[in-house]
């Protein structure tokens, strides 16, 4: 099971500082992909589960990247999730327990709206990729952000909508 987290390069430090701490990170290093969006300028050290492009889609530098790079990961399936995000020190038995019961399932039972958080597997993405590739972006400008910020609200989850819940 891969554990792939969406981030910026402008969060990111800041974000891998909290996630390094948690017991989940800790104990499952070789389960955590980072992508980092945005990353004009590659900083070195970073660590080998940590992958610097300079596609700055927000919500979706992880899943471009990952349809653009194929080889990336061997895991059919993965589970895709924020920098945002905490891991409880139970998360990894819990997704366990959840991940090989579903294709694909959305985080969260009551919101439709997921934030793209949840279990995927590569057809999944494959299948919506002509829709995916529309967020595209390597631009930092405000304006382009601003814009992207408004289509992913306006696109809430589409990839996600009809899939069970985990929780």
């Amino acid at each position: 099971m891969k554990v792939i987290i969406n981030s910026n390069a402008t969060y990111f430090p800041s974000a891998f500082a909290k996630i390094s701490k948690c017991k989940s990170y800790i104990e499952n290093k070789d389960k955590f992909l980072f992508i980092v969006g945005g990353s004009y300028e590659k900083k070195k050290n970073l660590g080998s589960n940590v992958i610097q492009t300079k596609i700055n889609s927000l919500d979706f530098n992880g899943m471009i990247y990952l349809l653009q790079n194929k080889e990336t990961i061997k895991e059919d399936k993965f589970f895709y999730t924020h920098d945002t995000c905490d891991f409880g020190d139970n998360f990894f038995n819990l997704l366990s327990d959840k991940f090989d019961l579903f294709e694909s399932a959305r985080l969260f039972a009551i919101a439709k709206e997921s934030a793209f958080i949840g279990i995927y597997n590569k057809k999944l993405l494959t299948a919506y990729e002509e829709q995916i590739m529309k967020f595209y972006n390597t631009d930092k400008s405000v304006e382009k952000l601003n814009y992207l910020k408004t289509m992913i609200i306006r696109n809430e989850s589409f990839l996600l909508r009809s899939s069970p819940s985990l929780c």
